[in-house]
C-alpha cells in the first residue's frame, strides 16, 4: 500500500520544477496500490493556493482532485478513529507522538486488502473498493 502524500499531489500540478513534476506524475502513474486519505485531499485544495502564480485555480485543484479520486480509494476516518485521536490529545503524556495525534494515527496506518479497510491501533478506517489506475 501507497499513501499519496500532499506534497506529491501538489507537486503534480506545480510546473516551477519540470523534473519534480514528472517524478510525481510518475509516481503517481505507475501506483497501483495507492490509497488517498481524506486529510490529504483537503491539504491538497488549500495547498493548492499556493499555485495561483502559475494560474492554477480553485476549479483546477477539484478537478484535479476528482482525477486523483479516479485513481486511489479515499480513506476516511471513522468515529472510533476520532476517538481515539481525541484520547491521545487529551493524554497527560507528553511523547511527540501526542501532541499531533492525527500524525501518529496516520503513522501506523496499515492495510487489509481483503476488506479494504485499514486499521489503526485496533481501530478502522473505512473506505470503498480501489478503482483500476488509469495514468493522467
Amino acid at each position: 500500500m501507497i499513501v499519496l502524500d500532499t506534497n506529491v499531489l501538489i507537486y503534480c500540478c506545480d510546473r516551477r520544477d519540470p523534473r519534480r513534476q514528472q517524478i510525481a506524475l510518475d509516481l503517481v502513474a505507475d501506483t497501483t496500490d495507492g490509497i488517498l486519505p481524506w486529510q490529504f485531499a483537503c491539504e491538497f485544495i488549500a495547498a493548492s493556493r499556493k499555485l495561483a502564480e502559475q494560474g492554477f485555480t480553485a476549479a483546477h485543484a477539484w478537478q484535479r482532485l476528482a482525477e486523483f479520486l479516479a485513481l486511489f480509494p479515499l480513506i476516511m476516518p471513522t468515529p472510533a478513529v476520532l476517538e481515539r485521536a481525541r484520547t491521545l490529545h487529551l493524554s497527560p503524556r507528553v511523547g511527540a507522538c501526542h501532541r499531533n495525534p492525527l500524525r501518529s494515527l496516520r503513522k501506523s496506518l496499515t492495510w487489509s486488502p481483503t476488506s479494504w479497510t485499514c486499521h489503526v491501533g485496533g481501530r478502522g478506517f473505512e473506505s470503498r473498493p480501489p478503482r483500476q489506475i488509469r495514468p493522467s
